[in-house]
């Protein structure tokens, strides 16, 4: 089976489309890149032409749409055979996305192999065209449906699916941060923005979940000073000047073990958002994981 194109697929939602009024619209509204065939991409467009006119696509009016491009009535009789079922449809539109995406990945794997071997060749260029090929799909988004959207919240209902973040009053306002939210932490400078994010990255790290660190502002040891200082209850001062009595010491000293051992991978370097990208990438395939990110701050970020 050919991994970049389908053809059986192709030509049965061409079929389908031909026999069925929804199928037609459906397809009218795919990109021809979908479609790895020329013919079936000529199809698509001529399918696409007929319903913006208004006009019934059938194996007659499909014929005539596309004699310019394709003079071939027996492969559209054959397309016709083959389109069974129209429920169906969504099915073949995901294996063609999936064959439009190995396509696209393979002609990027080509270029990249190509000017990576070019001296003038930005890395980080390479990197963002890998990254945003990783990210973008052929399929066309049919967005959700107010029914679809209605079913999957009652399924949802009674399921804890959200990151809590240790304060009880923010948990039970937001049920948690949900995966894939993106939640901004505003206040004026020197307020405590920095040690409420620490809190709550240390309860989510306390708790099992993976956390990535991107620290603009402070470098490791004054990060792990701050955790020390949440853990043990030592003054973050005294920590910072080295100020310290021996009962400090002694607080202090059962809690670097403690510390140590917190899910948390902190990243100084990453400024720029593919930079992070690759950072939460590498841990999310990591053991421990990653459930969530910790910007500070995002002022200091810099774009790709």
């Amino acid at each position: 089976m050919d991994a970049y194109i389908n053809e059986d697929a192709e030509k049965s939602l061409i079929g389908l489309a031909m026999q069925d009024a929804i199928v037609a619209q459906e397809v009218a509204a795919l990109p021809d890149s979908i479609f790895g065939l020329k013919e079936m991409q000529a199809c698509q467009r001529g399918i696409m032409r007929l319903a913006k006119q208004g006009k019934n696509v059938d194996l007659v009016t499909l014929d005539a749409e596309v004699q310019c491009d394709l003079q071939n009535t027996a492969l559209l009789m054959e397309c016709v055979k083959m389109g069974i079922s129209p429920v169906m449809s969504r099915q073949y539109i995901a294996i063609l996305a999936e064959c439009a995406k190995r396509r696209e990945l393979a002609a990027l794997a080509r270029k990249i192999l190509q000017d990576v071997g070019n001296p003038g060749a930005s890395v980080e260029s390479l990197q963002a065209e890998c990254a945003t090929a990783a990210q973008s799909s052929a399929a066309v988004d049919d967005g959700v449906t107010m029914k679809d959207a209605v079913f999957a919240f009652v399924d949802s209902i009674g399921k804890q699916d959200g990151i809590m973040s240790g304060i009880a009053d923010l948990d039970n306002r937001l049920g948690g941060f949900k995966p894939g939210q993106l939640i901004y932490i505003g206040a004026r400078p020197g307020v405590g923005k920095t040690s409420l994010a620490i809190c709550m990255a240390k309860y989510v790290a306390e708790h099992g979940g993976g956390v990535l660190m991107v620290s603009l502002e402070m470098n490791p040891a004054e990060i792990v000073a701050r955790f020390l200082a949440n853990e043990s209850g030592v003054d973050l001062q005294k920590l910072s000047t080295g100020k310290m009595e021996l009962s400090d010491f002694e607080r202090i000293t059962p809690c670097y073990q403690a510390v140590a051992n917190l899910p948390i991978s902190i990243e100084e370097r990453a400024v720029t958002p593919l930079q992070i990208r690759n950072a939460a990438a590498k841990m999310k395939a990591s053991k421990q994981g990653l459930s969530l990110i910790v910007v500070d701050y995002i002022q200091l970020m810099r774009a790709d």
